[in-house]
């Protein structure tokens, strides 16, 4: 066993950390974590705080590196407990042609870097207090970082649950993640280098197969600087998601939700606005005989401005695995179709709103996002060696109403509507590797090429985008 002393640089009045020295930190860290035997242990999840360490009360058959401070008792009755985690992942990225040749040439691409430490603290099994710091680190890329990309310092997550015994109630307050359902409206984030999180309060009922959450939060505004990241008094969301889970697998589970949303200073088309918006949707999702499937579909209404809000979307996406065949192939298929402004002059908007979805909805490249948008997506994916899968896909993109226009996945302007009257945006072919070297490290490779359509060439720079990302991620 060693340990590794991760290295820091100052570079011009900026505290960075070294990448060479991060990245060997990284390799030696992930040869040094082996677990003895071939045991069912706790597994990372993507919201840490959902990890349950106390498993390792009794101590543990097979033995990990961390396990030293994964589960330290604070009691003789070893009720009350810490436990410490983190992540390191380290990234390049290059885009050849970014946004079709709309932003700077870039030659070299960037590094991007993201630390993640947590410390749980158990005082009781049912109470808690929970708090994550993140640093976020972009390094070379040219206009400097975008607003997802750095964050050098500061409190992610800090709140405090409080389990009802025997009620299934929990009471969780502060600032913390929310990741419901699909992640199609209420995400982490997690493939752009900053996570998202909010300020406010979660009620949490579950009992056996029906789980019901109730959320009142504002989103945690990112700034570049040290601790400086404040609540976003812009923008208040809410809610209530219910999830029934089927008492079988091979039968379907169901999703109902109510989220509403307010923004002081929204924009669409060029007009601003007070946007009131509730958002009521609905998901189908299960596994049977080789199939999965997972139908959603949500309607949105308010009001915006002096006008009203009248949008939709629907999603259709599946696959069918091969489960007998070498690799276990699976075939997918993703059909969604996201409503876009019929009129901008009718005093009605019709632009979906995707609130806060994943970073990285249509792919790593992130290009077009979940807004006045048609896509297809046929995918392949296999197994080429332990550990090791491989998927290839194409998206197809055209735009739902030829009078909007087309947005990023933060609903940024990406072209104006009315520069061309053509409906195909275009479609983008990725290839992604995924392997998971042991239970603590993973690796990704990603490229993609994505080809512009009519409206892309007809409303600015035309050119062919291609982009590639490599990231190792380290967890503990």
């Amino acid at each position: 066993m060693g340990f590794v002393w991760v290295g820091a640089r100052a570079q011009q009045g900026r505290f960075r950390w070294d990448t060479s020295t991060v990245a060997t930190g990284c390799f030696i860290l992930a040869s040094t974590a082996t677990t003895c035997h071939a045991q069912e242990r706790p597994t990372f999840k993507m919201l840490r705080y959902e990890e349950d360490w106390s498993t390792l009360r009794e101590g543990a058959a097979g033995r990990d590196w961390w396990d030293p401070i994964k589960y330290i008792p604070l009691n003789p009755r070893r009720a009350s407990f810490l436990s410490f985690g983190g992540e390191l992942r380290q990234q390049y990225e290059r885009y050849t042609y970014q946004e079709w040749g709309q932003e700077p040439l870039d030659l070299t691409g960037y590094f991007l870097q993201r630390i993640l430490l947590h410390a749980d603290w158990h005082l009781n099994p049912d109470t808690r207090v929970f708090a994550q710091l993140s640093s976020a680190i972009e390094e070379g890329r040219i206009g400097g970082p975008s607003p997802v990309d750095e964050d050098r310092f500061d409190l992610h997550q800090a709140f405090f649950d409080h389990r009802f015994a025997g009620s299934g109630l929990l009471i969780r307050g502060g600032r913390q993640e929310l990741l419901l359902g699909s992640q199609r409206l209420i995400a982490v984030r997690e493939g752009p280098n900053v996570r998202q999180s909010f300020d406010g309060l979660r009620l949490t009922k579950k009992t056996n197969n029906l789980s019901v959450d109730a959320i009142v939060v504002r989103p945690v505004q990112n700034r570049l600087g040290h601790f400086d990241n404040r609540t976003d008094q812009d923008r208040l969301l809410w809610g209530v998601y219910t999830t029934a889970r089927a008492p079988s697998s091979t039968k379907p589970s169901f999703d109902l939700y109510l989220l509403g949303y307010q923004r002081e200073s929204a924009r669409f088309g060029g007009i601003s606005g007070f946007e009131n918006r509730l958002s009521l949707g609905t998901r189908i999702f299960g596994r049977a005989k080789g199939w999965d499937y997972n139908f959603e579909s949500v309607w949105q209404t308010g009001r915006f401005g002096s006008g009203s809000i009248q949008a939709w979307t629907a999603t259709i996406d599946g696959g069918y695995t091969f489960e007998s065949a070498k690799g276990n192939p699976r075939l997918g298929m993703r059909a969604a179709i996201v409503s876009g402004d019929r009129n901008p002059n009718d005093g009605t908007n019709n632009t979906f709103n995707p609130l806060f979805p994943r970073g990285n909805y249509f792919g790593e490249s992130a290009l077009v996002g979940p807004a006045n948008l048609v896509n297809l997506y046929p995918s392949v994916e296999v197994e080429v060696a332990p550990k090791l899968s491989a998927r290839l896909g194409c998206d197809f993109f055209w735009r739902e109403s030829v009078r909007d226009s087309l947005y990023g996945n933060a609903l940024q302007l990406i072209r104006p509507g009315n520069l061309s009257q053509d409906r195909y945006i275009g479609y983008e072919l990725s290839t992604t590797l995924e392997w998971m070297i042991d239970r603590h490290t993973q690796a990704n490779i990603v490229y993609s090429r994505f080809q512009p359509g009519a409206f892309v060439r007809n409303s600015g720079p035309g050119l062919p985008t291609d982009f590639a990302s490599i990231y190792v991620s380290y967890k503990f």
